[in-house]
């Protein structure tokens, strides 16, 4: 049967433009895979420098981490400052009000007694001792 083909006078024009179409469908695939090829080269150089993008934003990234710690802990640092300053300055005005109202009594205590003495000397030393004793 295959000796009848190939004896066949439409046998070499058919085989031929077979052979043709073979060389056509193998032309068109070779360019298509040189086309994909192509694409893949095209699409790891563009993976690569996205990479390297995604790199630049992880360093990015941590720089602003360590930035934001370092603001927290300082913000953390003068908070407790703050607080401690706030605590000095109530324990110094509490201190200076008791001390006011102590120099505003001991004050009235003297001016409550006028100094006895007969003549302006006896009565400056006897308000000298009022002082002094005051003062105590």
């Amino acid at each position: 049967m295959i000796a009848a083909l190939i004896g066949h006078k439409l046998f070499a024009p058919v085989a031929s433009f077979m052979v043709a179409g073979l060389l056509v469908v193998i032309a068109i695939m070779g360019f298509t895979i040189h086309g994909l090829n192509a694409g893949i080269t095209k699409a790891e150089d563009e993976r690569d420098v996205a990479l390297k993008d995604v790199g630049r934003c992880e360093a990015n990234v941590a720089g602003l981490q360590a930035g934001v710690a370092k603001a927290n802990a300082e913000y953390d640092r003068l908070s407790k400052a703050s607080a401690d300053r706030l605590a000095t300055a109530t324990t110094a005005l509490d201190r200076a009000r008791k001390g006011r109202a102590s120099a505003e009594a001991r004050a009235a205590r003297l001016l409550s007694s006028p100094p006895a003495g007969i003549d302006a000397c006896a009565r400056m030393e006897a308000a000298d001792r009022s002082v002094l004793e005051a003062l105590q």
